[in-house]
């Protein structure tokens, strides 16, 4: 989550570093796949379109050898798995921040009994900026659950009537949507109950100023009208 990184055991938190893109790609693909085969053919297709078969060929095995000799060196041969031509992650031999935050996402107690958590496992979106176009659409699904706690988060703190613990989640919120007009007013809203009330001020002028800049709008209602009935 917010960039693919890899840390090989016992390197003390030191992040790995790949011969080329294409080899930081193709393993991240690979771990994406989160398991599954896929042929030499589709990684050519996906990794070098427009290279020659026979040039592609030599790139993929020549990009493949210099990912296996990184891992054998740390005693992970088995890593990349090779079977009825296809390759495969050895997913045992992994653990990831993005396991963790499945697990989590996936346990209805969890997210409602500490929708903060959400928070920590997810610090960006699923691969970052990395542009890599077959990550978008996991990036999206990922987005969709994390947004989804953190609304139950914020409804829940909300009707708690405890505005100061529901901020965060609409901070977070925003991020996600910045131009979303609704958790703005709830995120102002909150701030002033919790007697913060020159943030939510500086809140509303961010946003009316982003609003004009961006969308060449002004964001509906006034301050005084958000907080009207307060």
């Amino acid at each position: 989550m917010d960039g693919f990184c890899v840390f090989l055991p016992g390197r003390d938190g030191q992040e790995m570093k790949w011969r080329t893109k294409k080899a930081r790609e193709l393993f991240a693909y690979l771990f994406h796949l989160q398991g599954d085969s896929v042929s030499r053919e589709a990684l050519i297709e996906l990794l070098w379109p427009e290279s020659g078969m026979k040039s592609a060929i030599a790139l993929f095995h020549t990009t493949l050898y210099s990912i296996r000799q990184a891992f054998i060196q740390e005693g992970l041969e088995e890593l990349i798995s090779y079977e009825n031509k296809k390759y495969s992650l050895n997913m045992q031999l992994v653990d990831s921040d993005l396991a963790e935050l499945n697990t989590y996402t996936h346990d209805l107690a969890a997210c409602e009994n500490n929708p903060e958590q959400v928070i920590a496992l997810y610090p960006g979106s699923y691969m970052g900026n990395s542009g890599y176009l077959w990550s978008y659409g996991m990036a999206k699904e990922l987005e969709n659950q994390y947004l989804e706690v953190l609304r139950s988060g914020a409804s829940k703190r909300t009707a708690q009537e405890r505005p100061e613990a529901a901020i965060p989640f609409f901070q977070r919120m925003l991020e996600a949507d910045p131009y979303n007009e609704e958790i703005v007013k709830q995120l102002i809203i909150c701030l002033y109950k919790s007697g913060k009330q020159a943030e939510a001020k500086q809140q509303y002028d961010r946003m009316q100023k982003l609003y004009r800049e961006d969308l060449e709008l002004d964001f509906t209602g006034s301050f005084q009208e958000i907080v009207a009935g307060l």
